[in-house]
């Protein structure tokens, strides 16, 4: 962090190693203490909403945000390396504003729940006699369209990816790998595991430690994700 010569702002260069340090050790903070409020047994806890406020796996607290501003981050850094690859890769521009809009999303989506809607669906189709497959690893409805959305994107990206230089194309792949291992495939061993690990109460059932594992490799996933941008785009300077 620096000061202008005028002393009136404040220069913040977002560096590779730097920034994706920071991002994981505020990543796996986060999940430690949400698996301690999640454990310990204490009226302080509950009087202060504690659990609520901390738990990973709840919507509207501080991981969710820190989840969300992640996301948003990582879209708003897709347009700065969109702008970047300009002129060297004209053709890539396109390319990175798409996912830079996709990841806008996501952070919009992570903020207001936007995908959880979706589990209405099971819920209808169970009452009325029809949701036998929104049943284990398929609990939650929005699982299914969501693995549809990955292998369209998946297509829609590959030419693009396999263009990249070999260890951004490395980094990209391993930071989704990363992510969908906890959005999608821990959210379907969760299901199994017994769904709504978000309730209110203590203790560290077989579920609520997958979700928590989950949560953390979402978040990492998307560190690993902002670290390859920089890294192939060179450091990011923010003044405020």
């Amino acid at each position: 962090m620096q000061r202008d010569n005028e002393g009136t702002s404040v220069r913040v260069a977002l560096r590779p190693g730097q920034t994706a340090r920071l991002l994981a050790t505020i990543s796996g903070v986060l999940v430690a203490i949400s698996l301690v409020v999640k454990a310990i047994h204490s009226p302080i806890v509950e009087v202060l909403g504690l659990r609520a406020l901390l738990n990973v796996d709840n919507e509207a607290n501080i991981p969710s945000l820190f989840s969300s501003l992640l996301l948003l981050g990582a879209g708003l850094l897709l347009f700065v390396v969109a702008a970047r690859s300009a002129e060297a890769n004209p053709g890539h521009r396109r390319y990175w504003r798409a996912l830079g809009w996709i990841f806008l999303f996501m952070g919009v989506d992570e903020a207001t729940s936007i995908h959880e809607h979706l589990n209405f669906v099971g819920h209808v189709l169970r009452r009325i006699g029809v949701g036998g497959m929104y049943e284990g690893a398929f609990a939650w409805p929005w699982v299914i369209p969501g693995v549809i959305v990955v292998l369209i994107v998946t297509a829609a990206f590959a030419r693009f990816v396999f263009a990249l230089p070999g260890r951004t194309r490395t980094l990209l792949i391993a930071s989704a790998v990363v992510y969908i291992s906890g959005a999608l495939v821990l959210e379907m061993v969760g299901g199994l595991a017994g769904a709504g690990t978000g309730v209110p109460g203590p203790g560290l059932t077989p579920a609520v430690l997958v979700a928590h594992v989950e949560e953390l490799l979402e978040m990492l996933g998307v560190t690993l994700f902002i670290y390859a941008l920089l890294d192939y785009s060179g450091p990011v300077t923010i003044r405020a």
